[in-house]
């Protein structure tokens, strides 16, 4: 059913009957879906106090929708606020497992890793073979700098006779799999914290190693560490290692480094890091990769800059990199020309002779 045919049936509903709660439920989903989210939160609201009060399941489905909503909005207290309610309101409903997961979400995105930890924990106590719970706790125990703790979880995840929901499991198990080998190889070489490394491939690897046995509260601190680390060895290195290991190793840890700067608006910063990796590829891929992070870089760089000097030297480095990629064989420019982000770009000649370039 079209989104006009299911409003015009469920307000019709509620036109000869206001307490149906099931036509506000319905009406709110069809609003959320078009992000129409101030309608949908009140839907959502009305949907709530329809209900009689013995309703506990389809309560706690009301206050999780409306937490979906006030997500949205960014009313991040409010949606965490909804979220509890839902649970409380039905604390061992198979509805309200995703509930804990949108919780403990939201939860980390305010470093918050102990209270995701426990809206994880007690949906594991609920349900221990759903797989998308020991997933996501493994990855707020990697936020927390706890790498042994995170592959447990995630050897658990991908366990039998666990399960992940359809929706996530492709992104779960890309995810774990990237992580596997980093997680194995900073538990191996946690040693390397306790002692000065004594050529490029060693700080490399401490580089990686502080990032992810670092805390939330000396978070800052060790990532400006590994960032010096990467430096040391890269003037030590100068652009060589016959040690495959030690350039994933760069790779990861610049692109957790180029992540904190960039966040923190440090676009010179996360630039001058990205350009080090990019001395060190893992692969031809990820060389590009790497190139056209580096490009969104720049862009944000120039977004925020206010000197008509400063967006020039944006703009020149958007152009060095554009060229570094066409020089290293890069095919795929379909669509770039239409690409927003390049906008900045197309009033300089430069855009236009490169895109002369790459036809």
């Amino acid at each position: 059913m079209r989104f006009e045919e299911s409003d015009q049936a469920t307000a019709k509903a509620l036109e000869l009957d206001p307490a149906l709660a099931e036509s506000y439920n319905i009406r709110g989903i069809s609003h959320y879906q078009r992000q129409l989210y101030d309608e949908a939160l009140r839907l959502f609201e009305g949907y709530i106090a329809a209900l009689p009060t013995l309703e506990k399941e389809r309560i706690a489905t009301g206050h999780s929708n409306r937490g979906n909503v006030l997500s949205c909005l960014n009313r991040v207290q409010e949606a965490i606020e909804a979220y509890k309610t839902a649970i409380a309101s039905a604390p061992r409903s198979p509805r309200t497992y995703n509930t804990r997961i949108f919780l403990s979400d939201l939860y980390a995105g305010q470093s918050q890793f102990n209270e995701a930890t426990e809206a994880l924990n007690g949906l594991l106590a609920l349900a221990p073979n759903y797989a998308d719970a020991w997933y996501k706790r493994g990855v707020v125990r990697i936020q927390m700098g706890n790498p042994e703790g995170a592959l447990e979880d995630f050897k658990t995840a991908v366990s039998t006779p666990r399960q992940f929901s359809q929706g996530l499991e492709a992104s779960a198990y890309q995810d774990i799999q990237a992580e596997w080998y980093i997680l194995e190889d900073v538990i191996e070489n946690k040693s390397v914290l306790s002692k000065e490394p004594e050529d490029g491939d060693a700080f490399a690897m401490r580089a990686l190693a502080r990032i992810y046995y670092s805390k939330v509260d000396n978070r800052i601190a060790e990532i400006e560490k590994a960032r010096k680390d990467l430096e040391q060895a890269d003037s030590m290195l100068k652009g060589k290692t016959d040690q495959e290991a030690t350039t994933f190793r760069i790779y990861y840890a610049s692109n957790t480094i180029v992540v904190f700067q960039a966040g923190s608006g440090e676009f010179d910063k996360a630039l001058k890091t990205k350009r080090l990796a990019l001395r060190y590829p893992p692969s031809p891929e990820a060389r590009f990769g790497m190139i056209f992070e580096a490009i969104q870089l720049v862009l944000g760089g120039y977004q925020s800059s206010t000197s008509d000097a400063d967006k020039k030297k944006y703009i020149d480095q958007c152009f060095e990199f554009l060229n570094l990629a066409h020089e290293l064989g890069f095919k795929n420019w379909q669509g770039l020309a239409e690409l927003p982000a390049y906008q900045p770009l197309h009033s300089d000649p430069r855009w236009a002779e490169f895109l002369e370039k790459i036809k």
